[in-house]
């Protein structure tokens, strides 16, 4: 939820033109949508969603309500909107922000009890009222002029917006949500978009299948076997960061992305083919495993490198493939994820050790706070090289 703020100028208001809206008007409002993505994702860190569902509310004020001239910024007469309270007509969004669920359980507060309380002019605008989001523009139109007209006391306008998308798991219904910050790695925008336990989390959740490919190729399959699978719903965990897509020529050595499909394959297989230790990775963390992978060859040590994009199911598949993908007899194990590491003792075993991160994150671009959480070639490397002492340990007792 935010404030906006109409300052209108000491003269008397005129009176607003009849409501319009067309075609052109649709369309500014979504290519203003379009523009606030593209400057979030030019500018690599923040979120275009509270632009996005304020947009309509915008377009309408600046175009027809707000008086000012684009070629004389400095005229007298002028509406200013500013972000800041203490002005007479206020623009409050009160969206119902739901990242799952119903978005009616994602908050309760009236905001506007209190403007009421103290007498003051109250507009709402309920685009749910209907029990299905309508943007309707000319009863927005309608309260801000109102408020317009409205000069003895300060005006509150609220329309309830929407942002997020419910979904459910309980039903066996096919649904699929994609969702995005799916790790530390989007590090400027601080903690609270560096979702640490929620990887874990929703794997927790029963007939929730939780997907978090590597690059492109790992997303198309991924979302081809979401939409072949009729009978439950599932979470595409994407990276906001431009990763890049693997050369799957044969030349780099790593396997076609169909083995997506299965949860879990094998990407880059050891030289040699019999694999000292195996790195397990999901997400951009699969291109930090195939350095260490590098580091480890470079050694000596033979390496392999699993995408493991969806444990779900990878579960499911038969016992014969899952030893194929993480043989019994190879005891050295190590999982990269930048996240809680709750999950991944099931498939690393006993001499296996994550590689995660069991704090909140910080607020830096991620190439330094890959490095001070340790997701880093060398970091995974040289864990590698403790299973590989701990499962040795193991079998000499």
């Amino acid at each position: 939820m935010s404030t906006a703020v109409i300052s209108p100028t000491q003269t008397s208001p005129t009176s607003p033109r009849p409501f319009e809206w067309n075609d052109l008007d649709r369309r500014a409002v979504d290519t203003a949508r379009a523009l606030a993505v593209d400057a979030v994702g030019a500018a690599g860190h923040g979120h275009p969603a509270a632009a996005m569902s304020r947009t309509p509310a915008a377009h309408p004020l600046f175009r027809r309500l707000l008086r000012h001239d684009p070629g004389d910024p400095g005229w007298s007469n002028c509406d200013c909107s500013v972000l800041s309270c203490a002005h007479l007509v206020v623009l409050w969004d009160d969206d119902r922000i739901s990242l799952g669920d119903d978005p009616r359980s994602a908050a309760s507060e009236d905001v506007s009890a209190p403007f009421r309380a103290h007498g003051r002019h109250v507009r709402q605008v309920d685009w749910s009222a209907t029990g299905r989001y309508e943007e309707d523009m000319a009863g927005l139109y309608e309260a801000l002029s109102a408020a317009r007209e409205e000069t003895g006391r300060p005006s509150l306008v609220a329309p309830r917006t929407l942002i997020g998308r419910p979904w459910r798991a309980a039903s066996p219904e096919r649904a699929a949500v994609f969702r995005t910050h799916d790790s530390t790695g989007r590090g400027e925008d601080g903690p609270t978009h560096q979702p640490v336990e929620h990887l874990w989390a929703l794997r927790g959740v029963p007939g929730l299948d939780v997907v978090r490919p590597a690059d492109a190729a790992e997303t198309a399959v991924a979302w081809r076997t979401v939409l072949e699978r009729t009978d439950r719903p599932a979470g595409l965990c994407l990276s906001r960061r431009d990763l890049p897509v693997l050369d799957r020529s044969g030349a780099a050595g790593v396997e076609s992305a169909e083995g997506t499909a299965r949860g879990g394959y094998v990407l880059a297989e050891a030289d040699g083919g019999a694999p000292q230790v195996v790195l397990i990775a999901t997400g951009s963390e699969v291109h930090t495993a195939l350095d260490a992978r590098a580091v480890l060859q470079r050694e000596g040590i033979a390496a392999r490198v699993v995408s493991m994009p969806c444990p779900e199911w990878f579960r499911e598949q038969s016992t014969a493939y899952r030893e194929e993908v993480l043989p019994s007899g190879v005891r050295a194990r190590v999982s990269v994820e930048a996240g809680s590491a709750l999950g991944w003792y099931q498939l690393l075993g006993d001499p296996g050790i994550p590689v995660g991160l069991d704090r909140f994150g910080a607020s830096t671009p991620y190439t330094s706070l890959h490095r001070r959480h340790g997701f880093t070639a060398e970091r995974v490397a040289a864990t590698a090289r403790a299973a590989l002492a701990r499962a040795a340990h193991r079998e000499a007792m």
